[in-house]
Order: structure tokens, then sequence, then C-alpha cells
């Protein structure tokens, strides 16, 4: 069985604070092998789940260093003043 090629960016990329941890993490790696081809659907609903709640637990414990969102709420839209 062949063994699938990870997909590596020809350039040097910048990762912002918030999304460090995202790069370098387990589900990223799996995300990468993939490259351009279609990921599975499980594995994109997997990857947004996580990426919501890791900036979550970001906005809750190192910026704002208070709870913002509430059980019950939902989160429409981003804006990135």
């Amino acid at each position: 069985m062949e063994k699938k090629k990870e997909w590596v960016l020809k350039k040097q990329v910048e990762v912002l604070n918030p999304f460090k941890d995202l790069y370098t993490s387990n589900i990223a790696k799996v995300m990468r092998i993939y490259g351009t081809q279609t990921a599975p659907l499980p594995l994109v609903g997997h990857w947004l789940n996580f990426v919501g709640n890791h900036l979550l637990h970001f906005l809750h414990c190192v910026t704002a260093k208070k709870k913002i969102f509430y059980p019950m709420h939902q989160a429409k839209s981003i804006h990135l003043l």
C-alpha cells in the first residue's frame, strides 16, 4: 500500500499567536496530508470543532481572562476590529 505524501508549503509560513497550537496539532497534520485533495467530511467537521474550541479557550483564558460567551449562546459571526 502506497503511503500518502505530506503536503508541504513552499513558502515560509507565519502563524498568528492564537493559531500556533492549531498549526502543530495532530489534526492539522492529518489535514495537511490531504493537501489539495478533498478531505472527508467527518474530518473537516472535527477540524472545525477543534478550531472553535481552541479559539474559545484563547478568548476566555489568554485574551480577556474572563468569560465572554455563556452556555446556550451561539456566536453567529466573528469580526476583526
